[in-house]
């Protein structure tokens, strides 16, 4: 289908047009780190609900035992809608401080923040003639939320974006989604009739959105089964607001600017994304995950999350879940001020430019900031490592960083032309990395590669993961953590530096699922032949057997290994060569 675009004569092929990038996509991905704030009703129950559902049967329900976040406690609890919307009796934003909470995404370094307008629940943090449910009917009627947060932004220079469910809606006659209320649960209540009308009022509810607040993003969230009636949405933003930022969540027929992952990195070929996390258990307020044991650690944020993202050129959009006052629960704060404090110390900076893309360090993660290259050595590496693949006839300079101040001289040597050896690594102990700055005098020269040897073998930490799966840290053992689909699998690229020869096969891990015969496969493939060395491992007991064949490695070449498994599940922290 074709639309006019608004003010000129032409038409836009919106199956095939995606928007322009605003200004400059590069300055957006150079942000490096977001902030997301999901606030709403759902923060009153605050994952906890006893009453009547939608059946009419007695229940008592809680977020963290059904394993899901307060924000879908609608849904999945089945709440009478009258039931839920009283819960704004308690939305009081009484300790709401825009101007706080955008100082503390500044002070950690972040450079945008990202709100929710509308979540599922189809409650708006601001008023409008187009919307039935909002801020005026709750105890917050009278507040503006949303103003002060987009000006407290400009004040300390950050973007300002607002996230809109466009689709899911489970209180707007016509929203999607909404089958929990039928009594099979599966039943859409309204006709096509129906939804075309809410869209149509979505829509000028954008457009009101947009008049008001002028947002440099906009996060339409939930692709669905519902693109074809959509259509409308994707013709206004195209027509109308080609310079606001957008995600991908619109639908399949238009892209938008740039991909998103949740809870993990994107892993498509878009140019553009952005990953998404929560510190705590909950994108929304949970009462019940507001503890030490759910909320994450700064350590764990950065190298699970953040530092995954930036490392392959994503940005990393962290979120947070103020309380029904406004307030920001202290553990979630607790993490920012101290990624604020690494931040201050060691004059560290983040944004998603990779210099990796094939594969990984050993150590840590690198990033580039301009002509410098930041090291993030990843504690448990030891107090010295070799930087493989940077071509050190180009380095101006290298800064090690101690857990006060940095300095140039006496900690650091050049090994050859494509290694370089640092050494007097001091951990912060806060968030168990170590930093060196390296800067090169023009461009950075790096290649995308790992030197491997017989006796060093291959850690966790080098391998890209395809899927779910997830590298996490365990003290000072990291692992690829969550494999449990037979479908991931591992993958990465290294120059042979060791002894020719032929050598077994053999993988390690911390924990294994005990209960079944798991099968890992790593597969070798030497870069310059077609030639493919597969050995299967099946073994539970012990694992460390390797009678199943060897594999023939050959000083100087370039191989890519990839390992995949079945039958069970594994915390996989790599593979040795004996």
């Amino acid at each position: 289908m074709r639309v006019m675009k608004k003010g000129s004569g032409s038409s836009i092929d919106v199956k095939t047009t995606k928007l322009e990038p605003i200004k400059n996509m590069e300055a957006w991905r150079d942000m490096g780190l977001g902030l997301f704030i999901h606030w709403g009703v759902y923060a009153v129950p605050a994952g906890d609900y006893t009453g009547l559902d939608t059946t009419g049967a007695s229940i008592t329900y809680n977020a963290l035992a059904n394993n899901s976040g307060s924000e879908w406690i609608l849904k999945n609890a089945r709440i009478p809608q009258a039931t839920y919307k009283a819960y704004q009796s308690g939305f009081t934003a009484s300790n709401w401080d825009a101007d706080a909470v955008a100082r503390m995404a500044y002070n950690a370094g972040l450079k945008y923040i990202v709100l929710t307008a509308k979540h599922h629940e189809g409650f708006c943090l601001f008023t409008s003639p187009n919307s039935e449910w909002n801020i005026s009917t709750s105890a917050a009627a009278g507040k503006e939320l949303i103003m002060p947060l987009k000006q407290a932004c400009a004040k300390y220079g950050l973007k300002f974006g607002l996230y809109f469910s466009q689709n899911y809606d489970w209180t707007s006659v016509g929203g999607f989604y909404q089958g929990f209320i039928s009594s099979d649960g599966v039943t859409d209540p309204y006709t096509t009739a129906q939804h075309q009308a809410y869209i149509s009022k979505t829509i000028l509810l954008i457009n009101d959105i947009m008049a008001t607040y002028s947002p440099d993003i906009f996060w339409y969230d939930i692709l669905g089964s519902n693109d074809p009636l959509f259509l409308p949405v994707y013709q206004n933003q195209l027509a109308t607001y080609p310079n606001v930022i957008v995600t991908d969540r619109l639908g399949a027929a238009y892209p938008g600017d740039y991909a998103t992952g949740e809870d993990k990195y994107y892993q498509g070929t878009r140019k553009y994304a952005e990953d998404c996390y929560t510190v705590g258990g909950s994108w929304g307020y949970s009462t019940s995950h507001d503890s030490p044991a759910k909320t994450k650690t700064t350590e764990v944020m950065l190298k699970r999350f953040i530092l995954e993202a930036l490392a392959r050129g994503q940005n990393a959009l962290i979120n947070i879940s103020p309380k029904a006052d406004g307030s920001i629960p202290d553990l979630q704060k607790n993490f920012f001020d101290q990624l604020g404090a690494f931040c201050n110390k060691y004059g560290t900076m983040f944004n998603s430019r990779s210099v990796n893309s094939q594969c990984q360090p050993q150590w840590g993660r690198m990033i580039s900031v301009g002509k410098t290259l930041l090291c993030y050595v990843y504690k448990g590496a030891g107090t010295t490592i070799q930087i493989h693949g940077i071509h050190t006839r180009y380095i101006k300079s290298v800064r090690v960083f101690d857990a006060a101040s940095e300095y140039a001289s006496g900690n650091y040597s050049v090994v050859s032309d494509t290694i370089l050896q640092v050494s007097n690594l001091v951990y912060d102990s806060t968030t168990g990395l170590a930093v060196v700055a390296i800067d090169f005098a023009n461009t950075i020269v790096s290649d995308d590669i790992n030197y491997v040897t017989q006796t060093g073998g291959i850690t966790a930490l080098a391998f890209n993961v395809k899927g779910s799966a997830f590298v996490q840290p365990d003290g000072t053992v990291y692992s690829i953590g969550g494999w449990t689909n037979d479908a991931d699998y591992l993958e990465t690229i290294f120059l042979y530096t060791g002894t020719t020869g032929s050598y077994k096969i053999k993988y390690t891990y911390t924990t294994i699922q005990s209960s079944s015969t798991i099968t890992v496969t790593p597969q070798l493939t030497a870069l310059d032949t077609s030639a493919v060395q597969s050995v299967t491992i099946n073994k539970t007991s012990n694992p460390d057997d390797t009678s199943t064949g060897t594999v023939t490695l050959t000083n100087g070449k370039y191989y890519k290994l990839k390992v995949s498994k079945a039958n069970g599940w594994i915390n996989f922290t790599g593979i040795q060569f004996v």
